[in-house]
């Protein structure tokens, strides 16, 4: 028999394709390795069955898959040309389109209530005041986020306002991270907040860093169709906490109550459960439907007959506004001059908090620019656009009172107050003491700067102190009087003309005495101006 050796590359014969004749009877394989023949004939003339060729081939045949299949370790592989180096497949991001190319130059986190429409809009004016062309608001990558940007300084790439409304909440722990420069917030710091930033961007509640940029009254809103008309805040807190589940326990007729209210992140919600339902000793209910946006939340009371909530005014619409009271107040409704003077129960002031030392430039800028409410100013319009209540403090051109205002009852007030204008704003304090909060201290500026007016040249000022109901009779007035110097030093300062600083004491109060916040509102400062 003849043969071939398959094993290329290990063995001489395989690799000179020598045929390799095998005698009869003996193994066909090769000579020199050892392997398996592939059988090609039937060797030097010697003759065979057919049945034995066969049989031969077979075995070839066999011998020759066995061979490929052998163990990797008994083989060589064969070398192989050199291969080119493969490079690895990169993919790079497309870039990114003209509208997403933009230098931030100032980032403002927080409330939804501000940063919905609020911010955006004086973002818009304060790009437009330093010259941007083009100016226009950018929608971001997640819900609640946007851009508001412009060519500034003729630039190629346009500088933007970054505004991210996720809740009063975000902006202190955006704050606290680094990735804002200005927070907004619809309730005022906590004092946990406080104290956890305090190493980080110095004490948020100075005259520095927090700035009252509007004024807003939450409403407490139902459908328009609704008969209830009024309620007192201890009716509301039971609503809510979902002690009172029937309209006919409210004056309404009979149907479930369907609570709407927004989401824990927001300061509306923060505000009404530290104002309502705290005050009360009252937790939500859980069948309260939550919200993250108040328009949406506005919505959803629109379309049900049985639907109550609570939102900023701006978001009021179509609902109704009901009327509010607490105990021994008269009812009032949520309007500009009850929130300007602070005298609706809840009304709110919509706060940005800035570090004391801001490191960007901007961020000085922009507060000063947003904050300037005197009259003709972008922000006190771009404020009214948005329907909050700026902080204007122009005289009334005359005083109307409402037949409920509680200061009615006081003789000596209405003696006093005659022929004169009111200045919608209230001189408050910080807590405990006799220091001027940070909305009264920067009115000082702004009534002095509307006071200097041509108008105004020979008006002389009146000032009427106000204090709670605890103490004495004598010593509350004495109190009173007490805190109306106190104004009445800072405006001498500002070179305007005081003509009488008087005490009422405890009259006329416009909020509860029985709980702390109350008190503090009732120990207030009026202003008036004769001419």
């Amino acid at each position: 028999m003849t043969g071939k050796c398959t094993n290329i590359g290990n063995c001489d014969k395989a690799d000179r394709k020598e045929l390799i004749t095998v005698a009869d009877g003996l193994d066909l394989v090769c000579p020199d390795c050892g392997k398996p023949l592939m059988v090609t004939g039937s060797g030097g003339g010697g003759g065979g069955s057919n049945i034995g060729k066969i049989a031969a081939a077979a075995v070839g045949v066999l011998a020759l898959v066995v061979w490929f299949l052998w163990p990797t370790a008994e083989k060589t592989t064969l070398p192989q040309p050199p291969q080119p180096p493969v490079k690895p497949i990169t993919t790079s991001p497309p870039p990114p389109p003209p509208s997403q190319v933009r230098n931030i130059i100032l980032r403002i986190h927080g409330s939804n209530t501000i940063g919905s429409k609020l911010v955006p809009e004086l973002a818009k004016a304060f790009l437009e005041e330093k010259g941007a062309n083009r100016v226009e608001q950018i929608a971001g990558e997640k819900e609640q986020e946007s851009f508001i940007q412009g060519d500034l300084n003729g630039d190629t790439v346009p500088e933007a306002i970054e505004v991210h409304a996720h809740g009063s909440k975000t902006a202190f722990e955006d704050l606290r991270a680094g990735f804002c420069d200005i927070g907004m917030s619809s309730r005022k710091i906590k004092e946990e907040e406080v104290r956890d930033l305090l190493p980080l961007v110095g004490d948020l509640t100075s005259n520095a860093s927090e700035h009252t940029v509007a004024l807003d009254g939450l409403a407490v809103i139902v459908h328009p169709s609704s008969p209830v008309s009024a309620l007192t805040v201890e009716q509301v807190a039971a609503i809510f906490a979902g002690d009172v589940t029937d309209w006919s326990q409210a004056g309404g007729v009979p149907a479930p109550i369907i609570l709407y209210t927004r989401d824990d992140k927001s300061g509306t919600f923060e505000f009404f459960k530290n104002n309502v339902l705290e005050k009360y000793k009252r937790t939500l209910s859980s069948a309260a439907r939550r919200y993250e946006d108040s328009g949406e939340l506005s919505g959803g009371v629109a379309g049900d007959v049985n639907g109550i909530g609570f939102i900023g005014m701006p978001y009021i619409k179509t609902n109704k506004a009901l009327s509010l009271s607490d105990r021994g107040t008269q009812p009032l409704r949520p309007n500009e001059r009850t929130v300007k003077t602070e005298d609706y129960p809840l009304t709110r002031r919509l706060y940005l908090y800035t570090p004391a030392s801001p490191k960007n430039h901007y961020t000085s800028e922009f507060i000063a620019f947003a904050t300037n409410h005197t009259p003709g100013s972008k922000a006190q319009a771009v404020v009214n656009n948005v329907a909050f209540v700026n902080l204007d403090p122009t005289p009334l051109a005359q005083t109307t009172l409402d037949s409920a205002d509680p200061r009615n009852a006081s003789a000596d007030w209405r003696r006093m107050t005659g022929g004169a204008s009111e200045i919608l704003t209230r001189f408050r304090f910080r807590s405990g003491s006799s220091i001027l909060d940070t909305r009264a201290y920067r009115d000082i500026g702004r009534i002095t700067e509307v006071l200097s007016r041509p108008e105004y040249k020979d008006a002389r000022l009146l000032l009427i102190g106000f204090a709670d109901n605890r103490g004495t009779l004598a010593a509350n007035k004495a109190l009173s009087l007490e805190r109306a110097k106190v104004v009445e030093q800072e405006l001498r300062a500002e070179g305007l003309r005081i003509d009488k600083v008087a005490g009422l004491g405890q009259d006329a109060a416009i909020a509860s005495n029985e709980d702390l916040e109350g008190r503090e509102k009732n120990r207030r400062v009026e202003i008036w101006v004769k001419r």
